[in-house]
């Protein structure tokens, strides 16, 4: 999981600031660590580490690390959550290669990282899928999360395994986090995607352990280490930074205009709230969300920079008031394509909080 930064870092970069000249200078890089990888599988799965001496493996097949049960591998007894996670991940990295490759014009190469990711993804899903309850690995709410992130599970199966990952949310650990270092940032990742911030917002808003309000709850100013506090200054679980600006403020990369060239903003209505503002200072100039909810009118403000597009997503089901023309290609009437400026949006609030 920590060595896939070689890919994943590079392709983040590239993502934030569109300056290719990073992917370009890591890709050696890149294409030895999946190299290194792919001896490592056994019939295409990470699931243990066969080079190198003990230190080495407990160090570098962890899965999932500081999870409230305790690192999935050294103390467990069960190593298949590890492998699960390791392979998922592996695949991940497979997938952001592709997209690496093609961005540098190698195009022989973005089909064999494709072709060998679709080999691991239907290898992860024979080996670690629970037909029974729809279920991965153990089922914890990452096991079924990063699958269907990274596409493990088949289309027919993607309703079952999504309401499986909300009853274990929600019911099984009563809207408490279960993961750890590497899982919450997935696990995040995945409910932004799949417009299930209302998900993200019950784990959050909890000063029970685990999580982040307990942290606050008992006198927190750094991030910890773990849950449980073991280390009061650590960068170990700070992944739900992002689903401020991401989630709440929605400012995201549209995944295939580097450096925010174009945009999405798609903010999140969720609990209890009436207000979120987010800034992005991108390469292009500040990008702003700022939404508030008064007397039941759900009011956006959205500033695109000079030089930049954007596609805004209004939240509701009452018509929207606003001066920018609907997008023609998408269905529902609640998206436009804005030019640089200062928009207005507002609608009516009709959606059940």
């Amino acid at each position: 999981m920590w060595g896939g930064m070689v890919v994943t870092l590079p392709w983040q970069m590239y993502l934030q600031y569109g300056d290719r000249r990073l992917l370009e200078a890591n890709y050696p890089m890149i294409q030895k660590w999946l190299g290194y990888l792919a001896s490592e599988t056994t019939d295409d799965l990470l699931l243990d580490h066969k080079s190198h001496a003990m230190t080495m493996q407990t160090w570098n097949f962890l899965g999932d690390w500081l999870t409230p049960k305790g690192s999935f591998r050294g103390t467990s007894a069960d190593p298949r959550p590890a492998q699960l996670i390791n392979s998922v991940h592996y695949l991940y990295q497979l997938q952001l290669a592709s997209k690496i490759a093609s961005a540098l014009g190698k195009e022989d190469d973005a089909s064999m990282y494709a072709a060998r990711g679709a080999v691991v993804s239907k290898a992860i899903h024979q080996c670690f899928y629970n037909a029974g309850d729809y279920s991965y690995g153990n089922g914890d709410s990452v096991l079924e999360a990063f699958p269907l992130l990274t596409g493990v599970v088949p289309p027919e199966l993607r309703k079952g395994v999504m309401e499986k990952l909300e009853n274990t949310i929600r019911v099984q650990n009563s809207g408490h986090l279960d993961t750890g270092m590497h899982g919450t940032y997935f696990l995040i990742k995945y409910l932004m995607e799949a417009d299930r911030n209302d998900l993200v917002y019950e784990m959050t808003n909890t000063k029970e352990y685990p999580g982040w309000g307990y942290m606050l709850a008992n006198g927190a100013t750094t991030s910890w280490e773990g849950w449980t506090g073991q280390s009061h200054i650590h960068d170990t679980l700070i992944s739900i930074g992002a689903w401020f600006t991401e989630g709440l403020a929605g400012i995201r990369s549209d995944g295939k205009s580097p450096g925010f060239k174009h945009f999405v903003i798609k903010p999140a209505v969720v609990g209890d709230l009436t207000f979120a503002k987010a800034k992005y200072r991108s390469i292009h100039g500040e990008i702003v969300s700022d939404w508030r909810i008064e007397n039941g009118a759900f009011k956006l403000s959205v500033t695109v920079p000079p030089g930049t597009t954007a596609t805004v997503f209004v939240p509701g089901e009452g018509a929207v008031r606003t001066q920018v023309p609907r997008s023609p290609d998408r269905t529902g009437n609640r998206s436009f394509e804005v030019a640089p400026g200062t928009h207005s949006f507002e609608t009516a609030l009709l959606l059940n909080r």
